[in-house]
């Protein structure tokens, strides 16, 4: 039986860059400097993603212990999606795996839905009623 390495790092690094997704989801939501550090996070989060769709391409290579795919989603799943789909192509790396595309896709869907809520929070907050 193969035994699962756990990385608590991984665990760790997941719950900060959730919590700061949430945090900045709710900033761009609510305030006119969220954009900024929305879009800050997201170049960040993906120049990272993209890093570790190359690193696990080249350890895969040599035959060496992998960045686990969870990571992987992980990371897409905080906002480096823009950069695992550049890691992908740009590395040719976990294209051809559907198990992988297919809960990559989801992550995309659920993401979109969260853009739409987003946005929709923002346009509602930018609303101004007037008085009767």
């Amino acid at each position: 039986m193969r035994r699962r390495s756990t990385h608590w790092w991984t665990s760790l690094w997941f719950l900060g860059a959730l919590a700061l997704t949430v945090g900045l989801v709710w900033a761009t939501a609510t305030t006119d400097r969220g954009i900024a550090w929305l879009l800050g996070w997201l170049i960040a989060a993906s120049s990272v993603t993209t890093l570790w769709f190359g690193i696990d391409k080249v350890l895969a290579k040599l035959g060496s212990a992998r960045i686990p795919e969870r990571t992987l989603w992980l990371a897409s799943f905080v906002g480096g999606s823009p950069g695992a789909w550049l890691g992908m192509r740009l590395f040719r790396h976990k294209t051809a795996k559907e198990s992988f595309q297919r809960l990559f896709r989801l992550i995309l869907i659920l993401q979109a839905v969260l853009l739409a809520i987003v946005a929709a929070v923002a346009i509602r907050s930018m609303v101004v009623t007037t008085p009767p």
